[in-house]
């Protein structure tokens, strides 16, 4: 009985070895997935992360290159 038990027991360590082998098997590139989706979701939502002075500097560069192009437009046409 004593020999059940022990065979038993190693059963059970080989039975959890294996299980952890497994995960760790299915886990393998989950994390290098997760901080490339991390990076892409980054890279889609910027404006976001973005500081409110750096969107404002970029809106101003925006209608200042609006206004030159207006302005470059009518001096060709009267001109």
């Amino acid at each position: 009985m004593g020999a059940t038990i022990r065979a038993m027991k190693r059963v059970a360590e080989i039975q959890q070895a294996r299980g952890e082998r497994f995960y760790a098997n299915r886990m393998k590139g989950v994390k290098k997935l997760q901080a490339t989706q991390a990076a892409m979701e980054v890279a889609q939502n910027i404006d976001l992360v973005k500081p409110a002075v750096v969107r404002k500097a970029q809106e101003t560069n925006v209608a200042e290159k609006v206004k030159v192009k207006a302005k470059n437009a009518r001096m060709e046409t009267e001109g």
